[in-house]
């Protein structure tokens, strides 16, 4: 269901509709789109749980498999953001509404390689690599197209005219690891994935100058796929 939100009379046609935005929920906390250029961290109640061994280089062995495996990891590359949803640059007159359609753009899926009879399951491969990063994942199967979400936002009538381009968009998490079941059977394999907290969105407004559009990466992305010669 599509919704619709008012975003006043007050300032400029960007930071109108990042208020209508906000009210949808899909950016996270007070500090809105500011919060995808700092780190994301979250630990789950099972990761706060968790027994740690090898000097933080391998998870406890868990008692969720026949394998009972023990995981080393290399260092999760964690960090490179990507647009998960990016819609068409549409042109918006002072008072009119933006219609967000959140069309996913480049859909990924989170996996999880190397699985294999006798060994972990993907899901209990990824929940140790939450535990490992203290972060909330994607859990296999998750692809990055649920994250869409359509709304309607109104721009105020004495604000300019905008070229609105919507994204939203998250940080990947990817690393190869190994494993040691309890009957010293060992298998290898990848990772990827995304910190399902860091789900950040916004507007760009192709008429208007870099500076005064987010200084983030996600923005950066959306305005060169969406704004001409920029």
């Amino acid at each position: 269901m599509r919704k619709k939100f008012s975003a006043g009379s007050a300032g400029s046609a960007y930071i109108a509709g990042i208020a209508g935005i906000a009210a949808l929920g899909i950016i996270s906390g007070a500090a809105g789109c500011a919060r995808e250029g700092a780190a994301h961290s979250g630990t789950t109640e099972s990761a706060r749980s968790a027994k740690s061994a090898g000097g933080g280089a391998k998870s406890a062995r868990s008692a969720h498999s026949g394998c009972a495996p023990e995981f080393t990891w290399n260092t999760p590359a964690t960090g490179a953001w990507t647009l998960a949803v990016l819609d068409d640059r549409v042109a918006v007159a002072p008072g009119g509404t933006l219609k967000i359609k959140a069309k996913p753009y480049r859909p990924r899926t989170a996996e999880v390689t190397g699985v294999r009879a006798g060994g972990p399951r993907a899901a209990e491969v990824m929940k140790a690599l939450s535990e490992k990063t203290g972060t909330p994942l994607a859990a296999p199967g998750a692809r990055t197209a649920d994250i869409a979400r359509t709304a309607e936002v109104g721009f105020p009538a004495s604000g300019p005219r905008a070229e609105a381009v919507y994204y939203q968009g998250l940080r990947l998490v990817e690393t190869d690891y190994r494993y040691r079941c309890a009957d010293e059977s060992r298998g290898r394999g990848h990772i990827r994935t995304w910190e399902t907290r860091s789900e950040t969105a916004g507007l760009v407004d192709c008429l208007k100058p870099a500076a005064e559009n987010p200084r983030t990466a996600l923005a950066r992305l959306a305005t060169r796929e969406r704004c001409p010669a920029r």
